[in-house]
């Protein structure tokens, strides 16, 4: 279980997150969602340790705020929506998730190299490993960097949308993934756009506006609250069907 309690963080004494106190379940699905600007990447960087906060922050009743970078990246995972294309293959990219655990210097183990390529399996791009980073599509590219922080091997996965640049299809296997990391007792949170996926999906639903959180629960709750339609101007209905709630605007 992650907490955070009187979380308050912001860029060049500029405040974005205000006061946000969150309890995020172990083996479960949580998505943050909210308007364009409200927070919720800022959110994720602040949670991942890289953008300085007050506050606290603990995983099951471990204190997280004194951590050094390496002992936060044996803990919590975390890939930004926006990253550089490094000239290196898929299969190196991935070995960088296990950078935390490596002693100086820095040589990978057979037990490095044999989770790096599970990840490569578990995200089914095996067969790129020896291509290029910078030679793949969007699509391709987003897979590999999912990869490397499946090889971080971390209890808590923080994934700053993790669907950009993924067709329907893969966008269905990446929520699929999310809940199997979930089975196995990760904690795994998502920041999502998709409102509609993010209600069908997710155990815990988190709402922000305005650098705050509007409302935490399950999507029934959060959907019952009617935050969703004033946090982003619009009518969010569903009708019932033989596989469960099915969410539209209108």
């Amino acid at each position: 279980m992650l907490e955070i309690r009187n979380l308050s963080a912001g860029y060049s004494g500029r405040p974005v997150l205000e006061d946000i106190c969150l309890t995020v379940p172990g083996g479960s699905v949580t998505v943050i969602t909210g308007p364009n600007g409200c927070g919720k990447s800022t959110l994720l960087k602040a949670l991942a340790g890289i953008l300085p906060s007050t506050g606290t922050r603990s995983l099951c009743g471990e204190g997280l705020n004194g951590l050094s970078s390496r002992e936060m990246a044996q803990r919590v995972a975390y890939l930004p929506q926006n990253r550089s294309v490094p000239e290196i293959t898929v299969r190196r990219l991935v070995l960088h998730g296990r950078f935390p655990y490596l002693s100086y210097p820095r040589r990978y183990r057979r037990e490095d190299e044999a989770i790096a390529d599970a990840a490569l399996e578990r995200l089914g791009i095996a067969d790129l490993a020896q291509r290029s980073l910078a030679s793949l599509s969007g699509g391709q590219r987003q897979k590999a960097y999912i990869a490397m922080a499946l090889a971080q091997s971390t209890p808590v996965v923080l994934l700053d949308e993790p669907n950009t640049y993924l067709d329907i299809g893969h966008q269905l296997r990446m929520m699929e993934l999310a809940r199997f990391l979930a089975r196995e007792g990760k904690t795994v949170v998502l920041v999502l756009h998709d409102l509609t996926m993010a209600l069908e999906w997710a155990d815990r639903l988190v709402v922000m506006d305005a650098g705050t959180v509007l409302a935490q629960g399950t999507a029934e709750e959060v959907y019952q609250s009617g935050c969703l339609n004033r946090a982003f101007g619009v009518t969010v209905s569903r009708i019932e069907t033989e596989q469960g709630w099915k969410y539209y605007y209108g």
